[in-house]
């Protein structure tokens, strides 16, 4: 952002303004310290064609040109006010999850991966054999570790029993554990209220960003959110597992929520009902009426909210307005 000219009357800074805009340079009026009227630029690039356009208005600010140009971007602003109320945000409505025109290569490549995992694995079974290729031993490395140890222990010490048995699995070379548990699910209910969700927001997501964008989210939400189960809700005394892609789901939701909220020009969000449903099935898998992995849930949804927020620019243009 560079201070282009500093006018007396804020009406001809923004003359010039609109001029700018017109010709597709994006700039804006700000009071200076002495009750002045300063015009800025946004981009830098831009600054040597605005300080063109603004030399020619100094020289003869009644030229008709720039009556022509104001005319231009007053019609240039109602037409993207009209465009921008037309489709502020592709509303993803609960019961229209399935009818998203097409999905990328990676939001098919989770769905078959994970109802290939469900098939061999029986939906996730530790104690029976489903098929002779896949041993109890091999289904059991598709979870994080379980940390087990004798007798009722502080919280602390429980903790430090987790992450020395973690740390030991991933030094033995089985990172893979780290994410894997969001390919497991036990149930089809469990299987396919993920994959239902999945195949909308993931694909939405792939179409707005890109195929890399949607791995990169997913893994970090889905091993955040799993850290956070592992640490916090896994009961060693039970030597009980978690899995499923529902906490990389609450990230999903989380990013379209808050970056929907916080950046007008994103071309996603979410209905009112849709938040409500989503956040009120969160409280009711705290309450244990479900058994769910609800830390994982809490991870991902940080995890989701967090980045979109800082994806949406809001801070940047809240200091922006301060300066």
């Amino acid at each position: 952002m560079r201070l282009l000219h500093r006018f007396d009357d804020s009406g001809q800074a923004q003359v010039l303004v609109d001029a700018l805009f017109a010709e597709s340079i994006n700039a804006s009026v700000r009071e200076g310290r002495e009750g002045d009227a300063q015009v800025w630029v946004d981009d830098d690039d831009d600054v040597p064609t605005a300080q063109e356009i603004c030399d020619a208005f100094l020289a003869d600010p009644n030229d008709a040109r720039f009556s022509t140009l104001q005319s231009k971007a007053k019609k240039k602003r109602s037409a993207q006010k009209k465009a921008e109320k037309k489709s502020r945000h592709r509303v993803v409505k609960a019961r229209e999850t399935f009818k998203a025109p097409g999905m990328g290569p990676v939001t098919i490549a989770v769905i078959v991966l994970c109802v290939f995992v469900a098939v061999v694995t029986k939906l996730g079974s530790v104690n029976k054999d489903p098929f002779m290729f896949v041993s109890r031993e091999a289904r059991r490395t598709l979870f994080m570790a379980v940390a087990t140890h004798p007798g009722p222990v502080s919280w602390l010490t429980e903790l430090q029993v987790k992450l020395n048995v973690l740390l030991t699995v991933v030094k033995g070379g089985e990172v893979w554990r780290l994410f894997s548990p969001c390919i497991v699910h036990f149930g089809l209910i469990h299987i396919g209220f993920n994959l239902w969700w999945w195949k909308d927001l993931g694909a939405d997501l792939e179409r707005v960003h890109s195929s890399l964008w949607l791995v990169a989210f997913t893994l970090f939400a889905g091993i955040f959110g799993g850290l956070c189960e592992y640490l916090f809700g896994l009961d060693p005394m039970v030597n009980s597992a978690f899995g499923g892609m529902s906490g990389v789901v609450y990230g999903l939701f989380g990013y379209i929520w808050i970056r929907g909220r916080f950046d007008p020009t994103y071309p996603l969000g979410l209905t009112r009902m849709t938040v409500i449903w989503m956040m009120a099935f969160y409280v009711l898998c705290f309450t244990n009426f479900i058994p769910i992995a609800n830390w994982a849930h809490t991870g991902g949804l940080l995890v989701g909210m967090i980045w979109g927020f800082a994806s949406s620019g809001a801070l940047r243009r809240r200091f922006l307005r301060a300066r």
